[in-house]
């Protein structure tokens, strides 16, 4: 799995070895489904690296499922570039087997190959979200909140 792939917790945690950035700045934000971000390896001026296991907690989660993004700080010349390259391949997550059974079905990513769930063809970014939030709330262990407005 690259490190900039979703995140599955529903069966198994995960492994995540980030290398020795050397003397820059770099962040591996976690989010949940609603692009809301639940944890963090490291920050912007504090990076910390090494191998970190992240374990599913309905506490912090709405969902065993979200998305990880690594970012690594860059001066934007070709030869930095090149370097950085090759420090997010030097990156790895993994599944790595935990006791007990599932949380959660695994993660079906079809699901977002459904018309129904994507824009375009006359329906708008919200008509297609709101069935997919739909579709996802019966695996959550937390009703999302909504608001009104007005």
């Amino acid at each position: 799995m690259a490190p900039d792939n979703p995140v599955q917790l529903s069966k198994d945690d995960l492994d995540i070895n980030v290398p020795d950035f050397v003397n820059r700045s770099g962040v591996f934000p976690l989010h949940d489904v609603y692009g809301n971000s639940f944890a963090s390896i490291g920050s912007i001026s504090n990076f910390t690296f090494g191998k970190f296991r992240v374990c599913y907690d309905q506490n912090r989660m709405p969902t065993p499922y979200g998305l990880g993004n690594a970012r690594i700080m860059t001066n934007h010349a070709i030869s930095d570039l090149a370097f950085v390259h090759a420090l997010q391949g030097k990156m790895a997550v993994q599944e790595t087997s935990r006791q007990g059974i599932p949380v959660a079905p695994a993660l079906d990513l079809t699901a977002f190959q459904n018309s129904y769930f994507t824009r375009g063809n006359g329906t708008s970014r919200e008509e297609a979200t709101m069935p997919l939030t739909a579709s996802i709330v019966p695996l959550m262990n937390q009703k999302p909140q909504i608001t009104r407005n007005g």
